[in-house]
């Protein structure tokens, strides 16, 4: 991998398998400061291979006012996945206690904001509705 500076894109310059790395190391070291070897996953048709995507949801609840926005995609955030490996995709929700706080605060009115995180458009909506729901009773 050849390291650039500023805003210029390392980029690779060769590809060795696996069970080559001391050639690649040597290449690297042939070639110079500011080249070095990275390990680089090889997927091949049919292996089983599939890009994750993460989207989100963001949640507003106020007392018998649950409210939904529309799930968003999160730009950057897909990755690969291949079997074998734990998948990266964190499903949850996480709320902002911070936000909530302040709202209250400033207005005295009880309120949660929160964002809902899954793999896809109806999974986010759907967990975040759930979770718009529960608090939205115990508000």
């Amino acid at each position: 991998m050849r390291r650039n500076p500023g805003d210029v894109p390392d980029e690779p310059v060769a590809v060795f398998a696996e069970n080559h790395r001391a050639e690649a190391e040597r290449v690297a070291t042939e070639l110079g400061p500011g080249h070095d070897v990275q390990p680089v996953r090889m997927l091949a048709p049919g292996s089983g291979h599939r890009v994750l995507t993460t989207w989100a949801c963001d949640v507003v609840v106020r007392p018998g006012q649950p409210n939904v926005g529309e799930p968003y995609r999160l730009d950057g955030a897909a990755q690969v996945w291949v079997p074998g490996e734990p998948e990266p995709v964190q499903v949850g929700v996480r709320v902002d206690h911070e936000a909530s706080t302040l709202e209250q605060q400033v207005t005295g009115r009880r309120v949660r904001y929160a964002t809902a995180y899954a793999e896809g458009p109806a999974q986010v909506r759907g967990l975040a509705r759930a979770w718009a729901q529960g608090v939205a009773e115990s508000l």
